[in-house]
């Protein structure tokens, strides 16, 4: 009767909702007034994408990138945090074979690597509802990253740089939960995507100007606490890319990218180095839906039909948290 009697203790205590006192692994991490924090991370993606016209490849994208991301975090008081973010990109490859769509079928061309810093994001999270009191946290958060200069693609003869082009702006809603041995967290992001420009890095004038538009998406995170210091993390999510136009007057074209459904999911694994340091190892598979693209020739107006198909991503990353 006794070990009955613990063995519902036990299974209770699991789904117990407990006080949202902040650990280096939270999902919905914030820290108590006066820390400083930061989050370290290397990262390896490689992406796909193939172009086809009339089921006959033009040609197929191969891209992948190594980079570096570095954030600093404060918290002003025991609900609001600030933070700045900055990505440097060691190394970005384009790799494109060309099929039988094109006329230089057979052809593979090499783009020299981009890199360079990102557009710095600095952003303020607030916290609104406690679960001590309300049952669950819930916190929203503003961003903002500046213009910093045109954007660079890379070339087969120079490499480009690592800008956008363009200012963006950002809002996130995350609501989560955390109990003796699980947490869960799902977020709500908007992401407006200013005006943007973005040049060969071989040729000034071939310049294309990107208008904005928008990213809207959801994303569901839950953890399993599997020992005292190791947690499992599951992720799924989705995201809607909008309609994009782009123009570009040295080649006379206009592009209409149309609107992308966009999934994610992968786990995580996070380990606990101690109570102000901890580790995280994420593997990320994403897929888009095929997406339709119409480019106009300015000079008869003429449209061209292609079909962007096989758009694909793996992101491998470490993560490394801590606290000063």
């Amino acid at each position: 009767m006794m070990k009955k009697t613990l063995l519902l203790i036990a299974l209770a205590n699991s789904s117990i909702s407990i006080a949202s006192t902040s650990n280096i692994y939270d999902l919905m991490y914030l820290p108590e007034q006066g820390t400083f924090s930061g989050e370290s991370s290397f990262g390896f993606t490689s992406s796909k994408y193939s172009l086809d016209y009339i089921s006959n490849s033009i040609y197929e994208t191969t891209v992948k990138d190594i980079s570096l991301d570095q954030t600093f975090m404060y918290t002003l008081s025991s609900k609001t945090m600030i933070g700045l973010s900055e990505e440097y990109q060691i190394d970005s490859k384009t790799e494109l074979k060309y099929g039988p769509g094109s006329n230089q079928n057979g052809t593979t061309v090499k783009s020299k690597g981009a890199s360079g810093f990102s557009e710095p994001i600095i952003f303020l999270k607030q916290r609104v509802l406690e679960q001590e009191s309300q049952g669950a946290n819930l916190d929203l958060q503003a961003s903002f990253s500046p213009k910093m200069g045109d954007g660079e693609g890379s070339s087969t003869t120079k490499g480009g740089n690592n800008l956008r082009g363009g200012s963006q702006f950002g809002a996130q809603v995350e609501v989560g939960k955390k109990n003796a041995e699980t947490q869960w967290k799902f977020q709500a992001n908007y992401l407006l995507q200013g005006n943007a420009k973005s040049k060969s890095a071989s040729n000034a004038a071939d310049l294309t100007q990107t208008d904005s538009y928008s990213m809207f998406g959801g994303a569901f995170t839950h953890q399993w606490k599997l020992a005292p210091s190791f947690e499992l993390n599951l992720l799924a999510g989705v995201a809607f890319i909008g309609e994009q136009n782009l123009s570009n007057a040295n080649d006379q074209t206009k592009d209409v990218i149309d609107s992308t459904t966009l999934f994610t999911f992968g786990p995580s694994f996070v380990f606990n180095l101690s109570e102000k340091a901890m580790i995280d190892f994420s593997v990320t598979y994403a897929v888009a839906d095929d997406t339709v693209l119409r480019e106009t020739d300015t000079s008869d107006n003429s449209v061209l039909t292609i079909m962007k198909n096989d758009n694909t991503a793996w992101h491998l990353s470490v993560l490394a948290r801590y606290e000063f």
